[in-house]
């Protein structure tokens, strides 16, 4: 196991693209060496190994969405919050690491340099004090501007300490060189959230106004991210954050990312617009999902994501074209989507899907249909492990119950959506 250490320097609240060149902080130059432009990537002699083969980092946005609220919660207990960008990498040593975590957060307790692995290793149980063999990271961070926390003086630096690898293997996220971003961290100047070190921002971004708040200064310069020329993995991380923390601001900058060019852009737009709850998104969205493109899947899976959790009965025609769908899931997540719309417009489409090639499918079609009407008990519904045991019992019932009562109650005040 390698251990590596991570500078960054926040470059006076203005993150010009990587080589930058100048930029200002209330009238004063940023000096080219925050720049990015003749800042040593690595400490001297102490080369960074390769990073290959890694996990997606930056959050989740590259597996779905983040716990609920953890930007929030990350802006409320972390007493430390700067912005700044990735400029060199160096290494500092093996150690064991203590780790303390709760239902939404693991953070770094202590860590022993005299043990580089503990005797016992705890990995990942729930309510205790875990303990990891890590390389410890030593962040540079040269600061210009603190959004929260004791300010430092323009130029100041400050080292973060960050860790990685279990085993050789990696355990917790990277920064990389040039990265822009909002860094989180404890009394101790380490990420308060080994799972979120930090929020990815877009270049360029200018000085949020003085007056506001630390979480009012995140807020700003996350929406102000969310442009069509954001590299997509930074955007994705802007669009996971403003859904955390309910930003509806966000949606005019949204509507414009959704009218990139970019597929995978749009995607992320459209993602951000239906989980804020914006209607008029709901059909592109539903659109999106039923006309898949290459190398979109993690788009389908944000997207899916949002589209399970609206309620809403008005939008009942936009979502029932998904029961067509060749895919399975997508099958399944309108499904779920009509039983928390509970409208009984949608039973006459739900019915032929109790004959679905698919037993997950047909298991959700009788659920909705249980729900709906009022027959989700253990006369009408089982749990999923119940019902493989014998699912044609309660299909049967269920197309019984259609031919014999339901047709006639429902379909004289229903209708299928057009």
């Amino acid at each position: 196991m390698i251990p590596l250490h991570l500078g960054l320097a926040v470059l006076a609240m203005t993150f010009a693209p990587q080589p930058a060149v100048s930029s200002s902080l209330v009238g004063r130059p940023v000096s080219p060496a925050w720049s990015g432009e003749g800042v040593a990537r690595v400490a001297p002699g102490a080369p960074a190994p390769a990073r290959t083969g890694q996990a997606p980092r930056r959050g989740s946005s590259a597996s779905g969405p983040m716990p609920v609220r953890r930007v929030q919660r990350l802006l409320d207990a972390a007493p430390i919050i700067v912005c700044g960008t990735v400029v060199s990498v160096t290494e500092e040593g093996d150690a064991t690491l203590a780790t303390a975590r709760d239902g939404y957060r693991i953070w770094p307790v202590s860590v022993d340099r005299s043990q580089a692995a503990p005797a016992a290793p705890r990995l990942n149980k729930y309510g205790t004090s875990d303990l990891y063999a890590v390389g410890v990271l030593r962040a540079r961070v040269a600061v210009a501007a603190t959004l929260k926390g004791a300010p430092l003086a323009w130029g100041d630096s400050v080292d973060v300490e960050f860790y990685d690898a279990v085993g050789g293997s990696s355990l917790w996220k990277w920064f990389d060189v040039g990265e822009h971003g909002v860094f989180f961290l404890d009394a101790e100047n380490r990420v308060a959230d080994l799972h979120y070190p930090f929020l990815p921002i877009a270049a360029g971004l200018p000085v949020p106004p003085a007056d506001l708040s630390p979480q009012g200064a995140v807020e700003w310069l996350t929406v102000q991210s969310l442009r069509p020329d954001t590299p997509e993995p930074v955007l994705a991380s802007c669009v996971e954050a403003v859904i955390d923390l309910g930003l509806k601001e966000a949606v005019a900058p949204l509507r414009t990312v959704v009218a990139a060019d970019d597929a995978a852009i749009a995607g992320d737009g459209l993602w951000g617009l239906v989980a804020l709850g914006d209607a008029s998104a709901v059909p592109a969205a539903v659109d999106f999902l039923l006309n898949p493109l290459e190398g979109m899947k993690m788009q389908h899976i944000r997207l899916d994501s949002a589209i399970v959790m609206l309620g809403d009965p008005s939008l009942v025609p936009a979502v029932q074209p998904l029961l067509a769908s060749p895919d399975r899931m997508l099958r399944g997540t309108a499904l779920q989507v009509l039983r928390r719309m509970n409208n009984p417009v949608i039973l006459p489409a739900v019915v032929p899907l109790l004959a679905d090639p698919d037993q997950w499918v047909r298991y959700q079609a009788m659920m909705t249909l249980a729900h709906v009407t009022g027959r989700d008990n253990p006369e009408w519904t089982v749990a999923w492990p119940e019902f493989q045991k014998n699912p044609s019992y309660y299909l049967d019932k269920w197309s019984n119950w259609w031919e014999t009562e339901g047709k006639a109650a429902y379909n004289t005040t229903a209708q299928s959506p057009k």
